[in-house]
């Protein structure tokens, strides 16, 4: 399923993004470290009552402190964000930059790194 969805990495890649990223649980089963669908199940809540507002408001006041911010989003196949997302952080940030890295899925650390380190080196010479 893991290669399916990330078509771009290696799967030594792929393996120690999963070892890093996710733990065993009871049962055997599999979770991601940090779940926001488990973590609303905890508190008795839907995963559509996940209070995402609290990120965009956080990022509202980084912008608000004329922070430079910018957005790197995957190009390829299993980008998780989608064109409401990118509004929404628009809309909380207007002048931020949106960077879309052709060839990168959900992961652009691991799909692109050397082009993301370029892109974010460029950035801090800027």
């Amino acid at each position: 399923y893991t290669v399916e969805f990330n078509p771009t990495r290696s799967e030594a890649s792929l393996i120690r993004g999963i070892k890093n990223n996710a733990k065993e649980i009871e049962g055997g089963k599999w979770t991601w470290r940090w779940d926001p669908t488990k973590e609303a199940a905890e508190e008795g809540k839907d995963i559509q009552d996940f209070e995402w507002g609290k990120i965009w408001e956080a990022l509202g006041r980084l912008a608000k402190n004329k922070l430079p911010l910018s957005l790197y989003k995957g190009g390829a196949k299993g980008s998780v964000l989608d064109d409401d997302d990118i509004s929404e952080f628009l809309k909380c940030c207007p002048e931020a930059e949106v960077v879309i890295v052709p060839d990168a899925g959900h992961s652009i650390q691991g799909d692109k790194p050397v082009e993301l380190a370029n892109l974010i080196a460029e950035k801090l010479v800027s």
